[in-house]
């Protein structure tokens, strides 16, 4: 935030906010799928996951913008 509020004050900082964006979006894809999926397996012990429709395309959604 405080990245964001001064590049809004001086684009000079805008590449740092910039950056910690991207940063912050690569530890949350790195580290959050790989938590909810490990919580998943641990707590079921199966590596099949079975989503209704309508979370397959939500899913489907989300990984279209990870790549």
């Amino acid at each position: 935030m405080y990245f964001a509020w001064q590049a809004g004050k001086n684009p000079a900082h805008t590449a740092y906010a910039t950056a910690n964006m991207t940063g912050a979006n690569r530890l949350l894809i790195g580290l959050g799928w790989t938590t909810v999926v490990i919580a998943f397996w641990l707590k079921t012990g199966t590596r099949v996951m079975t989503l209704g429709k309508d979370q397959k395309v939500k899913v489907v959604t989300l990984a279209i913008a990870t790549l």
